[in-house]
């Protein structure tokens, strides 16, 4: 009788972590986006206040009702954008949610183009890596275009469908998250394998029911 043991395998969850760092990192950089923008719209209404207001009891009333308007409005930015703000907070919030609630799927790429492995993970256990050799990248008729992007020409080559055949999930990924990255820093790639990768991922949903994620292990400082 076999028995199928569970293990963690330390660079996935490694990437993981990453992954989740990155997400809270957008978030932080967001907020504090958003309330310098507040701060710099109430500093704005303070000092256009000041200017607008009459210089002495003989000013016309004009200027002072103009003064008056300007303040209304600059508020009327802050307040929105504190609800940006929120609206933020609240969407990262369920997406990190959603991550940590869902199964993961490990796709990496070749710098030759080819899908090197795919890893699953489901909340239960990490199963082992499959090892593979799947051609994202053909040569182009084209003398103007060197290499054409094997998935812009039918999903069944794109990197979500793939993984979906590859690990025989039915009939789709289940809203797997799906994080696509490549065994060197994407500014080494063809341009070519970069936008390909780049939107497969952004079309993950509609190929496979699938979140899919680009990580760029040169900005990303992966292992």
């Amino acid at each position: 009788m076999s028995c199928r043991h569970r293990k963690r395998i330390p660079e996935l969850t490694s990437l993981l972590d990453t992954l989740f760092i990155l997400v809270f990192a957008a978030l932080i950089q967001a907020r504090a986006g958003s309330e310098g923008e507040a701060a710099a719209e109430e500093q704005r209404a303070e000092e256009a206040a000041a200017e607008e207001a009459p210089a002495d009891a003989a000013a016309d009333a004009g200027g002072a009702d103009d003064a008056g308007a300007a303040a209304p409005d600059a508020g009327a930015e802050a307040v929105a954008a504190r609800a940006e703000r929120e609206r933020i907070a609240r969407a990262t919030a369920r997406f990190v949610g959603a991550i940590r609630n869902q199964g993961t799927i490990l796709v990496v790429v070749s710098g030759e183009g080819y899908i090197a492995s795919i890893t699953q993970q489901t909340p239960e256990e990490t199963l082992p890596p499959e090892e593979l050799k799947i051609k994202l990248l053909r040569d182009s008729e084209d003398p103007d275009v060197r290499l054409v992007y094997r998935g812009h020409e039918g999903k069944e080559n794109r990197v979500c469908e793939v993984a979906r055949r590859e690990l025989a999930l039915e009939p789709d990924l289940g809203r797997a998250v799906v994080i696509i990255t490549t065994d060197r820093p994407l500014a080494d790639l063809p341009y070519s394998l970069v936008t390909g990768l780049a939107d497969d991922a952004a079309g993950c949903f509609d190929d496979a029911n699938g979140l899919g994620i680009l990580v760029d292990p040169g900005r990303a400082n992966l292992p």
